[in-house]
C-alpha cells in the first residue's frame, strides 16, 4: 500500500484561486445591484444586444427631445409673462384715457405720466431676455427688439417728429407748431400715422434723410423694431415642429407704440381741447386695437405651449413604455442576485478561515 503526500502549498493556493474568482463574481453580481442590469450585456445577452443597443437610442432620442423641450416651455412661458405685461400696460393707458366718472377726472400731466410709465414698461417687457437670449426678436436672439422712445438719440422718437414736421410743412398754409393743427388735421395725421405704424404706407426720404432717396421702408421695423418677422422653431416631437417664439413686429406691439406716441404728443396744454378730446377718443379706440392684438398674440404662444405639453406627455409615455421593455431584456432579479451575492461571501469567509488555518499546520507543532 502506497500514500500519495498532499502539499498544504497547494492546498492554500487551490483556496486562494477560489477566493479570486468568489471576489470577482462578487464585485460583479454587486454592481448588477446597484444599476439593476446585467453587468455584461454583450455575454448575457449574446445576438440580443443589437436590439438593446437600439432601444436604449431610442430612449436618448427620447429624452433629448424631452430637455429641447424644457427649453421650448421657459421661451414660450416668459414670453407670455412679457406679453401679458405689455397687455396690463396697454390696459394702464386705457383706464386713464377713459377714467371712472364716478371719480374726479384726472388731470392731463398725469395722464401723460401714466402714458409715459405704461411705454416704458411695455418696452421693457418687449427686452425681456432669458439666457442671454431676447424673446421677442424671433430669430434675432442676439438683438434688442425694441428701441427706447425716451433714450437720447432715439431713431422711433427722431423718425416720428420727422413724418410730424413733414406734415405740419405740407399743409396750406404750412403749421409751425401742434397748437396751430385744426381739430381734422390732427385727425388727418393719426390716420397716416395709423397707416405708417401698420405697415400699409410705406416711409421714404425725404422726410427721412437716414434712408436713401426713393427707398421705400416699413416705418416701424426700420426704426422701433429690430426684431425679425420670423419665429423660432423647435422639433417637440419627431414629427412637429412648432415655433417657439414671437416677436415685437405684431399689431398690438405696433398700436401700442403708435398710441401712446400720439397720445404724448397731443395731450398738451396748449393744444386745444377739442383736439385734445378727439385724440383721446381715438387714441381709445387705438389702444383696444392694441389689447386685442397683444392678446391673439398670447393665445397663439399658449397654443404652442398647449402643443409642447402635450408631445412631453407623448414622449414621455413613449419613454416609459420602451424602458419597460429594456427592463424585462437587461434588467436581473434582485432577490435572486443578492442571494447569490450572499452565498459568495459566505464562501469567501470559509475560504480565507480554511486558509488561515492551513498557513498554521507546521510539523514542529508535532515535534
Amino acid at each position: 500500500m502506497k500514500t500519495s503526500s498532499i502539499s498544504s502549498l497547494a492546498m492554500q493556493n487551490s483556496m486562494r484561486s477560489t477566493i479570486l474568482k468568489a471576489q470577482l463574481e462578487t464585485t460583479k453580481l454587486t454592481t448588477e445591484l446597484n444599476t439593476g442590469k446585467h453587468a455584461d450585456m454583450g455575454l448575457t445577452l449574446g445576438a440580443g444586444t443589437a436590439r438593446n443597443l437600439d432601444l436604449n437610442r431610442d430612449v436618448d432620442r427620447l429624452q433629448s427631445n424631452i430637455t429641447t423641450n424644457s427649453i421650448a416651455t421657459q421661451r414660450l412661458e416668459s414670453s407670455q409673462t412679457a406679453l401679458n405685461g405689455m397687455a396690463g400696460a396697454a390696459q394702464e393707458i386705457l383706464d386713464v384715457l377713459v377714467p371712472n366718472t364716478s371719480s374726479e377726472p384726472p388731470t392731463l400731466s398725469t395722464v401723460v405720466d401714466t402714458i409715459s410709465s405704461a411705454f416704458n414698461n411695455f418696452t421693457s417687457f418687449a427686452n425681456t431676455s432669458t439666457n442671454g437670449e431676447y424673446l421677442l426678436s424671433g430669430i434675432n436672439t442676439d438683438v434688442k427688439p425694441v428701441d427706447d422712445y425716451f433714450a437720447d438719440g432715439s431713431p422711433l422718437k427722431a423718425a416720428y417728429n420727422a413724418e410730424l414736421n413733414h406734415f405740419m410743412a405740407s399743409q396750406t398754409p404750412p403749421v409751425g407748431n401742434i397748437a396751430s393743427l385744426s381739430k381734422d388735421q390732427v385727425n388727418d395725421f393719426m390716420t397716416h400715422m395709423e397707416g405708417v405704424f401698420n405697415g400699409t404706407t410705406t416711409v421714404t426720404n425725404p422726410p427721412h434723410s437716414s434712408l436713401t432717396a426713393g427707398q421705400n421702408v416699413d416705418f416701424w421695423t426700420t426704426f422701433g423694431s429690430m426684431a425679425s418677422d420670423t419665429n423660432m422653431t423647435s422639433r417637440i416631437s419627431q414629427n412637429e415642429v412648432i415655433e417657439t417664439s414671437t416677436n415685437s413686429n405684431s399689431q398690438g406691439m405696433r398700436y401700442f407704440a403708435m398710441t401712446a406716441i400720439t397720445a404724448m404728443t397731443f395731450l398738451d396744454d396748449n393744444v386745444p381741447s377739442d383736439v385734445r378730446e378727439m385724440v383721446a377718443t381715438k387714441s381709445v379706440e387705438n389702444i383696444s386695437t392694441a389689447i386685442s392684438g397683444l392678446n391673439q398674440q398670447q393665445g397663439q404662444v399658449g397654443l404652442s405651449q398647449s402643443r409642447v405639453s402635450k408631445a412631453n406627455d407623448s414622449l414621455a409615455a413613449q419613454k416609459k413604455i420602451i424602458e419597460t421593455h429594456l427592463l424585462n431584456i437587461e434588467g436581473v432579479d434582485y432577490y435572486e442576485t443578492k442571494t447569490r451575492v450572499d452565498l459568495l461571501q459566505q464562501q469567501i469567509e470559509i475560504a480565507y478561515s480554511l486558509t488561515a488555518r492551513l498557513q498554521q499546520m507546521s510539523l514542529l507543532n508535532y515535534l
